[in-house]
């Protein structure tokens, strides 16, 4: 209760019975007045905005190797979940910070479903584009691709590196005689392998709150067993498993996300 109605029904005698009146008269207010529409539209646009400032910020910092770009799309990620599971009514203006949704990248509905009624509390699905039963169809399948093709080029860059030294090793008079371009080249393909790695990282960060946050609602509250969606979670699982583990084994290949945890 606003403390605007508080003093309506001090200053009126009203009763609690009449709050609710006084609660639709001030909604209805609020959805008349121009300056709250304008506030309103502004709220939507914003919230265009700034999923696609916060996805070009990310691309920018795998290419520039900075993290601030990973920091703005988990932040924007964060208030998806936050407005998401919102404890209140999902009032006319928190409406409008659906596009927030674009902050998670692509998601594919897998699992066709038959009920699509609008949620009336929270967590509110239909506004955001979610399946209150599927996990696949939550499923973020851009940062997938993007594991997917980091681990490739990470699978490239080792066997590159390791076939480097085990050449140089059975051909060591050779690398005697060419050491500096041989410690060039070798020192290029660490590099390589440093960025694939450091690719691994930023794709399943990007990825890790919105997989955590539908992997707790699918499990928690309305899970629906299929194999599309338990196939899916056990293998993101698996991908951020392998990342994590090889980041405490050797977090020098990581460059430098090594410093920044």
């Amino acid at each position: 209760m606003t403390d605007f109605v508080c003093n309506v029904i001090y200053r009126t005698g009203a009763t609690l019975c009449s709050y609710t009146g006084i609660l639709q008269m001030q909604i209805t207010r609020f959805y008349k007045n121009p300056v709250a529409n304008d506030f309103v539209m502004t709220v939507k646009y914003v919230c265009y905005s700034l999923p696609v400032l916060g996805w070009i910020s990310f691309f920018l910092g795998v290419i520039l190797r900075k993290l601030p770009g990973l920091e703005a799309i988990c932040v924007l990620q964060f208030a998806l979940c936050s407005m998401v599971e919102l404890n209140c009514d999902l009032i006319w203006p928190f409406e409008q910070t659906h596009p927030l949704r674009f902050a998670t990248a692509f998601n594919y509905a897998f699992i066709q479903e038959d009920d699509s009624t609008q949620s009336m509390s929270a967590p509110y699905f239909s506004q955001y584009h979610m399946s209150p039963r599927y996990f696949a169809n939550n499923y973020n399948l851009t940062p997938f691709l993007l594991q997917v093709a980091s681990l490739l080029y990470l699978l490239f860059t080792t066997v590159k590196v390791q076939t480097f030294i085990r050449e140089s090793k059975n051909l060591q008079k050779d690398f005697v005689k060419q050491e500096e371009q041989s410690v060039s080249e070798l020192e290029a393909l660490i590099d390589k392998n440093e960025r694939a790695h450091t690719f691994l990282m930023h794709s399943c960060m990007v990825s890790l709150v919105y997989f955590a946050f539908c992997s707790a609602l699918y499990f928690k509250m309305y899970s629906t067993p299929n194999i599309p969606s338990l196939l899916l979670f056990i293998l993101g699982s698996a991908i951020f498993l392998f990342t994590f583990v090889r980041f405490g084994c050797d977090p020098c290949s990581f460059d430098y996300f090594r410093f920044s945890f």
